[in-house]
């Protein structure tokens, strides 16, 4: 799979895998010690890596789906993303991918798990891409994905696609976040879009962008959101272990997934 797909911990042969995807400047290693517990229950967890330097988002997300797809022929047809920021954006754009084109019923599970992702970009470039030449600028400079992360983008806009019906959306923000928390109208239309498709939307409370790796016990939910409920808002200080929440959760009952 050109280098983009490595097995990290659990079984050859399992049914289930988990693959880890990170955001910009960074690799699926920002979920590394995760590979473990995710691991502990039988799936198979990989890393998979994408290149912002080279790709924009909608081509990472087309090389993912073609390696989702040889996963499913291959004998894994049960897949878990788990995204960090801008790795989500890829993550759901494979999804939809694979949806257009009817492959996503050849998957028995295609859910994603996002973690910090800036759903609604980022407004600053919205004035840099009107710049003239700035498309053929951020493909100098080497980040070709620029124009894709306007609130405006068309892009942006297509991830709104319903998530298909053998697949579920689980978004997690935290409230210090200042790269994913959306902060003008654009933005938060985008966010409500996606929140519309997800079946969770999870706020960790003082959590920043960097922190989600740290919260190991969030591993818990990714296991376990199938069929349980999960909690909508968590009091995670970085302290705090996400499975007080759902036991809370199971005691209040199913709670929508909307803020």
């Amino acid at each position: 799979m050109d280098g983009r797909l490595r097995r990290l911990a659990g079984p050859r042969n399992a049914k289930q895998v988990i693959i880890l995807i990170a955001g910009i400047h960074d690799s699926y290693r920002y979920f590394e010690s995760w590979a473990g517990p995710l691991s502990a229950s039988g799936s198979a967890v990989w890393g998979w890596d994408h290149d912002h330097r080279s790709s924009s988002i909608e081509q990472s997300a087309a090389m993912l789906a073609s390696d989702l797809t040889t996963l499913a022929r291959a004998g894994t047809p049960d897949i878990v993303l788990v995204a960090h920021s801008i790795g989500g954006l890829v993550g759901k754009g494979a999804i939809d991918q694979l949806s257009r084109t009817g492959a996503a019923g050849t998957f028995t599970r295609l859910d994603l798990h996002a973690f910090g992702t800036p759903w609604g970009g980022f407004a600053l470039l919205e004035v840099a891409m009107k710049v003239p030449g700035s498309i053929a600028l951020s493909k100098f400079f080497r980040y070709p994905m620029a124009p894709e992360l306007r609130p405006s983008s068309r892009f942006l806009a297509s991830l709104a696609a319903p998530m298909p019906p053998n697949g579920e959306l689980h978004l997690y923000v935290g409230t210090d976040d200042g790269v994913a928390q959306p902060d003008t109208a654009a933005a938060r239309q985008r966010y409500a879009e996606l929140e519309a498709q997800a079946r969770t939307v999870t706020e960790l409370d003082g959590v920043r962008h960097n922190d989600y790796n740290r919260l190991v016990a969030l591993t818990n939910e990714v296991k376990g959101t199938r069929p349980g409920p999960a909690c909508t808002r968590l009091p995670c200080r970085l302290a705090m272990h996400v499975s007080q929440c759902a036991a809370t959760a199971l005691a209040t009952a199913a709670l929508p997934g909307t803020r």
